[in-house]
């Protein structure tokens, strides 16, 4: 809940009755938000009342609302004056507020994630009820997509081939904070089964649909010879063995490191926590069999003659020697 703050003049006069033509400071807030009207702290020895109308006319005392700031959350739009009596000129009134209620945005959905063959296709954002929508690239992916037109929920959206973009789908009515919803669009893919996406470790992560090798051998023998012990980053394990292993197009990192499939050739071997994000998601992801898998992940010190793997479905974990065999499933990420 926002609180927002306003700090009032005022119009003095004789006058035995509110004076309709006093200044109105306008407002706007969000529904269920605060608003503070606050009097200047120079008011002493003086006799404050809060008063409100739905129509700046006809005003009403506000019960108990009797010192120098008046705190409300209005349900609706209204006005808001205080009446100060004093030894002056009695009685004597602040400028009239009027707090105008927005609605908040209707919930952002970008619809479900895209996978096209063309390098065009359309999106399918829900229709806002309330407030606007407008579709944007987020940073770190494709960059040279355009929309149809960035407030149309179905816009086409046309970007490069065999490139990734991240969309968001914002909605906004001011002054409340907007929604937003993103949908993952692959363009320019070749047909075949489609490719899974999960979330994991805070990125978008792409799994092969299928398994790319059965029982294989993870490789580059000796202790601590790829240097790849990074637990979260698969992508910089995989290039760590591509680069310190003596035979690097041996070893399990390099049947995903040189994998060209569905328009991408960004694929690496996961991490030893990514690849427990593909065993959490394995019923939807698909394809798994049961044994163990492989991670990228490189046991360090004098366990370094060892990588990490995992057992699909059961979790089970731990140290396997490097001349073990297990499978490998490639990944790719956002």
């Amino acid at each position: 809940m926002k609180l927002t703050k306003i700090s009032l003049s005022f119009l003095f006069g004789c006058m035995a009755t509110l004076p309709i033509k006093a200044q109105i400071v306008q407002e706007a807030v969000c529904e269920n938000d605060s608003i503070e009207i606050g009097l200047p702290a120079f008011i002493q020895n003086e006799s404050i009342q809060w008063m409100s109308s739905n129509n700046a006319t006809n005003f009403s005392d506000l019960a108990g609302d009797t010192l120098t700031t008046l705190n409300v959350a209005p349900a609706s739009p209204t006005y808001f004056v205080a009446r100060i009596t004093g030894d002056n000129c009695d009685p004597y009134f602040s400028d009239t507020v009027f707090v105008n209620i927005s609605l908040a945005p209707s919930v952002a959905d970008a619809g479900a994630d895209i996978t096209d063959t063309s390098n065009t296709t359309t999106l399918g954002a829900n229709t806002p009820t309330v407030g606007t929508g407008t579709w944007s690239i987020l940073p770190g992916s494709g960059t040279n997509g355009a929309f149809s037109s960035v407030n149309d929920p179905n816009a086409v959206f046309t970007g490069d081939p065999n490139e990734t973009y991240l969309l968001a789908w914002t909605i906004s009515n001011p002054p409340c904070p907007p929604t937003v919803d993103t949908v993952v669009v692959n363009l320019g893919v070749s047909s075949g089964p489609p490719l899974p996406s999960i979330s994991c470790l805070n990125n978008t992560l792409f799994v092969h649909p299928t398994d790319n090798a059965g029982p294989t051998p993870w490789g580059c023998p000796g202790s601590g010879t790829a240097q790849s012990t990074s637990d979260i980053d698969g992508q910089l394990n995989t290039n760590l063995i591509m680069t310190n292993c003596p035979n690097p197009n041996t070893t399990a990192a390099a049947i995903c490191a040189n994998l060209n499939a569905f328009g991408f050739s960004d694929w690496y071997l996961p991490a030893f926590d990514e690849l427990n994000c593909l065993r959490n998601e394995a019923a939807t992801i698909g394809g798994f069999e049961t044994g163990g898998y492989w991670s990228s992940t490189e046991f360090a010190g004098i366990l370094g003659s060892n990588a990490k793997q995992r057992n699909f479905p059961s979790g089970v974990s731990g140290a396997s020697s490097k001349s073990n065999s297990h499978r490998i499933r490639c990944v790719r990420r956002l």
